[in-house]
């Protein structure tokens, strides 16, 4: 938990356990962003929103972070609980640019694959108000334990046609070398070595 958006969010589950506080997952930082209405945005940063949408992960929002970043401070709090609560079973309560790097580094879901959720706006792979996220390592239909999360379910509670709603497998995606090449050709070359 951390600042009061996530503890009003952690209190309003009711849950009848104690919570604690790490601040590793506070919010992604949006630096000189983090307070402009869309069409600031649009007028202020039009450089760094053309930059985004080929590289979501490593753009640097004007003196904020990058995903990749809150990635780390992610994977750094995982980490945490792997080695302080290998069996428990735990509710993580953050918000969405807090999620997605959950999202990415345990359904490890690739840059290219990233790209595609950001530019394909499908609402089943957005992070919504109030969305939850569950992941699980027993496998739903044997009972069988993984060491990693092999499943996911994610559901929109105010709007269940916005989210997939059942348990799913989490595909992690393998590539050939021809898939590798086939995926460097989707983005624009720094220097044209012709």
């Amino acid at each position: 938990l951390f600042f009061p958006r996530t503890w009003g969010t952690a209190g309003y589950l009711g849950l009848d356990i104690i919570w604690r506080e790490d601040a590793r997952l506070i919010e992604r930082s949006w630096g000189d962003m983090d307070v402009c209405t869309e069409e600031e945005r649009q007028a202020k940063f039009s450089d760094f929103l053309r930059r985004k949408a080929i590289d979501p992960l490593g753009c640097r929002p004007p003196n904020g972070e990058t995903m990749y970043e809150a990635m780390n401070r992610c994977w750094m709090f995982l980490q945490t609980v792997y080695r302080e609560f290998p069996q428990e079973r735990l509710i993580i309560v953050c918000h969405g640019e807090m999620i997605w790097p959950f999202r990415i580094l345990l359904e490890r879901i690739d840059a290219a694959r990233y790209l595609d959720m950001c530019l394909e706006n499908n609402d089943l792979d957005r992070v919504n108000n109030c969305q939850i996220i569950r992941y699980m390592r027993q496998n739903p239909e044997t009972g069988e334990k993984s060491l990693a999360f092999r499943w996911k379910q994610s559901v929109c509670p105010w709007d269940l046609s916005r989210s997939p709603n059942i348990i799913e497998r989490i595909e992690r995606r393998a590539f050939s070398n021809d898939e590798l090449l086939s995926m460097v050709e989707r983005f624009p070359r720094v220097f044209d070595t012709s």
